[in-house]
This record gives C-alpha cells, structure tokens and sequence, in this order.
C-alpha cells in the first residue's frame, strides 16, 4: 500500500510529514513511512487478514510544533483461490464402462487450503458429483465427451473454476454364441444353418451377416 499526503503553512516553510499505519480491525501499529506491504501469514496472530481494516494516519508538524492530522482507510480484499493442474485418468481408451478420476489442485495467495468439489456431466446431463465416476452401460454413448469441473472455495466464498473433457470411444462387439454349424453328418444335398448371436454394450443385439466358404 501507498500513502501520500500534501502539506502546507500559511507561515510559511515545509512542515514534516510522518505516516502510521495501523490495523483497525485488530488494534495494532502495524507500519511507518509512506509505504506498507501487506503479506499473508500462517502464524496465528497475523499481522493481516482478509477483511481487516488498514488505516494510514498522516501527522504535518511544522517548526513551531503545530501540527495537523489526516487518515484514510482501504480494507484487505479477498484473493480467489486458483486451479492449477487438473486432468481425467484415463485420458484415452474410455468405453461404457470406463471408472474415470478427475484429479486437481488449488492454490491461494492469501496462504488458505481450498476445498475442491466435482460436477461430472455429459451434454446438460450431470453424471456425478465426487472424483471418481463409474461409467455404466447406457450412460453415455461413443463419441460422447464426458466433463470434468472443479470448483476450488475458500473460507470467504471465493471460487475458482476449471475443468477438462474425455472423448467416449466405440467398444468391440462380443460373441454370445460363436458361428455353429448345426449339422454333424454332411452329404450332397443337405442344407447347412449356421447360427450366431453377437452383442454390442454400445448398441445392444446386433443382426449378424453370415459368408459360406469352400
């Protein structure tokens, strides 16, 4: 912080200007001279906290030992915490049934230790609200981005937002029933079926094509 203060005497001369700072909020002198840095501390008794209020008090004294006062105040405003790293594991190969971990940390210049929460969404549709999110069938589908957000608040109600996205990919159809040709005994004539069943989480039973090679 920067004080300063102009004086004059109608006797004429240039009367000596100090300067006081003082903490309102909790009484004490916390500086002289026309400038004062305001640092945060973890002790238990700092010097300043958000919310106090700072006071400079300017005393013009001239030769004679007359002297005049004046003050302002300002108080000490609230820092927003900061997200400074947040990223989705895994951040690729993501499929139906993917558990997904939504990792971050924040940072305060006021020395605070933020709290985190989560929001996970897809579209306008909130999947989860912890770091961790257990994709199910049915939940999203591929080419679907699932979003990650952290809000980082401190104990004065200032927040900091960020967040990050995964792409959903397509899953690999499974066999339930691999190709069986039902017909043991095969002679000219005989009519072979060939039977199959396959299923995709993605798209659930799917029309199976069949091809005769010989």
């Amino acid at each position: 912080l920067y004080c300063s203060a102009v004086a004059s005497d109608i006797d004429g001369g240039d009367p000596n200007i100090n300067y006081i700072w003082n903490n309102l909020t909790t009484g004490a002198s916390v500086g002289v001279g026309h400038e004062l840095e305001i640092t945060p501390s973890l002790d238990a008794d700092p010097d300043f906290s958000v919310g106090d209020i700072i006071k400079c008090e300017v005393s013009a004294t001239d030769g004679d030992g007359g002297s005049s006062t004046a003050d302002s105040s300002i108080q000490i405003a609230n820092t927003d915490p900061t997200i400074d790293s947040i990223e989705i594991l895994p951040s690729e190969g993501v499929e139906y049934d993917t558990v997904l971990s939504c990792a971050a940390s924040a940072s305060d210049a006021d020395l605070e230790t933020p709290t985190l929460s989560y929001q996970w969404t897809s579209g306008d549709v909130e999947l989860g609200v912890i770091d961790t999110l257990q994709l199910v069938e049915g939940m999203v589908e591929p080419g679907d981005e699932v979003t990650c957000t952290v809000t980082a608040t401190d104990s004065h109600g200032g927040t900091g937002v960020v967040n990050t996205m995964v792409s959903v990919e397509n899953t690999t159809p499974t066999w339930l029933d691999e190709a069986v040709i039902d017909e043991l005994n095969v002679f000219t004539g005989t009519t072979l079926t060939c039977s199959a069943d396959a299923y995709d989480p993605n798209d659930g039973a799917l029309s199976v094509e069949y091809t005769w090679t010989g």
